[in-house]
């Protein structure tokens, strides 16, 4: 049988909780234009990951220094690898990540990226996220998965698009607001393996694309036949009694 990983993005005040539906992957490190690693209050949990978030990374600074820095936290705490949340693609922010890759390889570490990244930085792992499909959702992972070296990460959100300008960016709706909208019977695409409910305001037509429980587990079927294994959730999607997580394994059967 494959043996898959589910890999749980937290905070670490939830830490324990991730725990104990996958692999934690701990969001609890920041690294902004000062190429200084910051940490928040670590909790007392075996953590798989680590997340960094450089969101207001420029990459202009000292490469080498930095990359030895995060890899030797990497060690020092026993994670498999990094997670990085970076900013818009540049040729300074992928010559740090070539950098990084280089440090964490020689430890046998794990860099995951975003599709911008992955494909121009070698040695690094492709964290293909769901809600970037449109159309049919197979053809979207055949067509940017790469072999033996992705995982699919979900969002569990739901998202409003106004039609027809189907731009793939939709406003991301908090539960209560997706509770609240129109009374109509909520669809399912087996194309694009999600759920989804149409409405009108203000003579303008609106599709909400909701991934819930049915399609995360279709999704990740399609996932399994096309070699990945490996799959991301955010924690504070999952957290109640609804969640699509009771039992990793359950999931893929």
């Amino acid at each position: 049988m494959k043996d898959f990983h589910f890999f749980i993005s937290s905070p670490p005040d939830t830490a324990l909780q991730a725990g104990r539906l996958g692999q934690v992957s701990l969001m609890a490190y920041r690294v902004g234009r000062s190429f200084r690693l910051e940490r928040a209050a670590l909790p007392n949990v075996r953590c798989a990951l680590m997340e960094v978030d450089m969101t207001g990374f420029t990459g202009y600074g000292p490469h080498q220094g930095l990359a030895e820095e995060l890899t030797r936290e990497c060690c020092l705490r026993g994670y498999g690898g990094i997670v990085p949340h970076l900013p818009r693609p540049s040729v300074s922010v992928v010559r740090f990540l070539e950098t990084l890759s280089r440090e964490l390889a020689r430890r046998r570490l794990v860099l995951w990226l975003s599709p911008a990244y992955a494909r121009v930085v070698p040695g690094s792992r492709l964290l293909l996220p769901s809600r970037g499909a449109w159309g049919s959702f197979r053809g979207y992972v055949e067509r940017n998965r790469l072999p033996g070296r992705t995982a699919l990460s979900f969002s569990l959100l739901a998202e409003d698009f106004t039609l027809p300008d189907l731009t793939g960016r939709g406003c991301v709706l908090p539960s209560r607001a997706f509770a609240a909208l129109p009374a109509q019977r909520l669809h399912y695409s087996p194309e694009l393996e999600i759920s989804y409910v149409t409405y009108v305001r203000d003579g303008r037509a609106h599709v909400v694309l909701q991934e819930d429980e049915r399609s995360v587990k279709n999704r990740m079927k399609i996932g399994e036949e096309l070699d990945i294994s490996a799959f991301f959730f955010p924690y504070s999607a999952i957290e109640s009694p609804k969640t699509v997580l009771k039992n990793g394994d359950d999931v893929i059967k």
